[in-house]
C-alpha cells in the first residue's frame, strides 16, 4: 500500500509544480496564487496545502532540490582538472527536472529566481577549487562567476530553443567551453606566478 501512496503523493507534487512552471513563464512570481496553481494542477485548495504552505515554499522546494544536486554534482570533482565531468553532472541535475526549471530559466518576468540559482553556482563552484590553486582570489572569482554565467546562459538557451540538439550534446558543449575557460585562465595564472 506505501508503494502506491508514495507513487501518488509523486505525481501530485510533479503536477503542482508543473502547474507553478507553465504559470510561472506566464506572469510575475507575486501574481501566481494557490488557487491558480491548484486550478492548473486538477485539484483542489486543500489538496495543494496538503503537500506546500503556499506558492513560495514550491520554489523553496525546488531551489533546495537543486541546491542538493548541486552539492552532489561537484562532490568529490576537481574542477580545476576536470571541469568538463562537473558541467557534466550539473547538466544531469537540470535535466532530471527539465520542464520546472526550463520555466525558471525562460522566465522574463522572474529573474530573482535565475539570480539565486547564479550565486549559488558561483559559490558551489568556488568552493571545489583548492586555495593552493595558485589563482589569486579576485581572478578567481572573475573565474568562477564567468564559468556559472556561461553555464547558466547554455542551458538558458537551449531551454527557450526548440530543443533540437540532445541535453547530451548541449551539456558536452558547454562542459569543453568551460574546460576551455577553466585551463586558460589557470595556465595564464601558472605563467604569470612564474614571471614574478
Amino acid at each position: 500500500m506505501k508503494n502506491v501512496t508514495d507513487k501518488r503523493v509523486i505525481r501530485t507534487k510533479k503536477s503542482i509544480r508543473g502547474a507553478f512552471a507553465a504559470l510561472y513563464s506566464e506572469m510575475p512570481f507575486e501574481d501566481i496564487t494557490v488557487t491558480d496553481v491548484a486550478r492548473r494542477a486538477d485539484i483542489n485548495r486543500k489538496t495543494f496545502y496538503n503537500y506546500y504552505a503556499g506558492v513560495h515554499s514550491i520554489v523553496e522546494e525546488a531551489e533546495a532540490d537543486l541546491f542538493t544536486r548541486l552539492d552532489d554534482s561537484f562532490a568529490g570533482v576537481d574542477i580545476l582538472s576536470d571541469p568538463a565531468s562537473a558541467v557534466e553532472r550539473l547538466g544531469a541535475a537540470l535535466l532530471d527536472d527539465a520542464d520546472f526549471f526550463g520555466s525558471v530559466f525562460n522566465s522574463r518576468k522572474n529573474t530573482e529566481h535565475t539570480t539565486r540559482f547564479f550565486l549559488s553556482a558561483t559559490a558551489k563552484i568556488r568552493e571545489r577549487i583548492p586555495d593552493n590553486a595558485g589563482i589569486p582570489p579576485e581572478k578567481l572569482d572573475l573565474l568562477t562567476e564567468f564559468v556559472a554565467a556561461g553555464l547558466i546562459a547554455g542551458y538558458r538557451r537551449w531551454f527557450v530553443s526548440d530543443r533540437r540538439r540532445t541535453p547530451e550534446e548541449v551539456t558536452k558543449d558547454l562542459g569543453t567551453l568551460a574546460a576551455g575557460a577553466v585551463n586558460a585562465f589557470w595556465k595564464n595564472s601558472e605563467i604569470a606566478a612564474e614571471c614574478d
